[in-house]
């Protein structure tokens, strides 16, 4: 893509940063809070370029391509201008309008959106509990059974010795059980900025670690349909969005055959093209949220049979030695 090409995109936004901010942060107050701290976070980002000189640097145009909520919220704009040849003749009068669609695209991709890390938070849960449940015995029932056996000389069966050894070793090394704990309750409190609307630089960065290929190709595929619909030209859209993704996207190498998505792009009609990369963009988006909604369900279960699981493996292991105690007082009779 020319510069000059890349100045005629942008033709409706540059001089108007400022008042896109505006615009965003009063539509913002209608939103959901989630979207509404994305929408709140380009319009942050509009103000940062628009005090740097506006969108007429080349270096501005090309971070807010690689941003994809941006993106989807101003490309009515680009789009306009791009099908207007850059007159901005009609941008002030449809400037909201055009706004307001693109916060539309972004709620849109929003919703089909859906985060690992939630998958996370119950499991989690149950596991705070599990190294509770360790704790509590390491500091203060493992160490008295082991006291009343020592004295007793009562021959120690494997199961029991296991877990004295692991008593003791959580009796010295509780700190860091409490920090396994800790990271075992990220998931549930990233949860729950989610559902609170707090989505912090840190939030959205954890998300974006634990991103599945599925959804980074999603992303990818959305990305790429944004930019041909503003009006960037294949090349530059694919190195774009390429650049903007995962490792494993940026790479080249796809860990699927995605031969959809290759053959979308060979079309040689625009809009088919951009409707096969959204339709694929929902596809992967839908059997991402499937096999998360089946592991989030799988999880739980699991979690709390192992820790039944433990919970009697503990008792069995301390009475154990006690039945051998009291037969050896009764004679054998018990």
């Amino acid at each position: 893509m020319t510069e000059n090409s890349t100045t005629d995109i942008w033709s409706h936004v540059s001089g108007n940063e400022g008042e896109i901010a505006t615009y965003l942060r009063s539509l913002a107050d209608v939103l959901p809070r989630a979207t509404a701290q994305r929408v709140i976070a380009v319009a942050k980002k509009m103000e940062r370029i628009d005090q740097r000189g506006g969108m007429s640097g080349a270096s501005a145009q090309k971070s807010a391509l690689a941003d994809q909520d941006l993106l989807a919220i101003v490309s009515p704009l680009l789009q306009r201008a791009h099908d207007h040849h850059g007159d901005t003749r009609s941008a002030s009068a449809d400037l909201l309008a055009d706004l307001q669609t693109g916060v539309c695209r972004l709620v849109r991709i929003s919703n089909v959106q859906t985060s690992i890390v939630g998958m996370f938070a119950y499991p989690g849960l149950l596991l705070i509990g599990l190294i509770g449940i360790m704790i509590f015995f390491s500091q203060s029932i493992l160490p008295e059974f082991r006291k009343i056996l020592t004295e007793f000389g009562v021959e120690l069966p494997v199961s029991t010795k296991t877990v004295f050894w692991v008593g003791g070793f959580l009796e010295k090394a509780w700190p860091l059980a409490v920090i396994v704990a800790a990271l075992s309750a990220l998931p549930m409190v990233i949860e729950l900025c989610r559902s609170a609307g707090v989505a912090s630089g840190f939030v959205r960065w954890i998300e974006d670690k634990m991103a599945s290929r599925r959804s980074a190709m999603a992303a990818w595929a959305r990305h790429t349909a944004l930019l041909l619909q503003a009006g960037v030209d294949q090349d530059a859209a694919v190195e774009t969005s390429m650049l903007a993704s995962k490792r494993w996207v940026r790479s080249g190498k796809w860990p699927w055959k995605f031969g959809l998505l290759e053959e979308a792009l060979k079309l040689d009609n625009n809009a088919v093209k951009i409707a096969v990369l959204n339709h694929t963009a929902d596809y992967h988006h839908a059997r991402h949220r499937n096999a998360v909604q089946w592991w989030a369900s799988f999880l739980p279960p699991i979690m709390l049979f192992l820790l039944a699981a433990l919970v009697v493996f503990l008792l069995l292991s301390i009475f154990m030695p006690l039945i051998s105690i009291i037969r050896g007082m009764t004679g054998g009779m018990f």
